[in-house]
């Protein structure tokens, strides 16, 4: 089933997660752990958990409601490794998009509960660009503290941009 929407969407989503793991590719390891308004959540384990959520919403979309987290460590290496996985997923996510609609029911939080897939891929969108802006919200507060750390410029990887670079490649 095609829906240029959802199509447009979700490989929006790839562009800019790409892009943001090479915004994060040219961090500091102090950067990327850098914790500002919650000491649980440092952009590696923001990016790490779009990851994650990411397998997890594949699962579900695929009809396999067991999913085992894969945590990496915390060196650049491990981002890269995040990356890759980041990669492969997106183009999961594209391909699961061309199913049609269907409900789908799992446990969630200790509840059964139904969804349709639609609903599942519009929250894995929602997902990734929330915790792109925590990410970007972080690095704003490093750049207020430290003059001259890099930004991540929402307005760089938004629908507009996403649809001027396709038009120029």
């Amino acid at each position: 089933m095609s829906n240029v929407v959802l199509e447009n969407l979700l490989a929006h989503m790839a562009w800019s997660n790409n892009k943001l793991f090479e915004f994060l590719l040219n961090a500091t390891s102090e950067q990327l752990r850098h914790t500002e308004w919650d000491s649980l959540w440092s952009p590696f384990d923001i990016v790490e958990h779009i990851v994650i959520a990411q397998e997890r919403y594949i699962s579900r979309l695929e009809g396999n409601f067991e999913v085992n987290d894969i945590k990496v460590g915390r060196e650049i290496t491990d981002l890269y490794q995040l990356s890759k996985r980041c990669q492969i997923n997106d183009q999961k996510l594209i391909e699961l998009a061309k199913i049609a609609p269907h409900d789908l029911t799992f446990m969630q939080k200790g509840k059964e509960v139904t969804f349709n897939s639609s609903i599942i891929l519009a929250q894995m969108i929602h997902h990734a660009t929330e915790h792109r802006a925590q990410i970007a919200d972080i690095f704003s507060a490093l750049a207020f503290k430290n003059p001259g750390t890099p930004k991540l410029d929402l307005d760089g990887i938004d629908l507009w941009s996403f649809d001027n670079w396709g038009r120029s490649n």
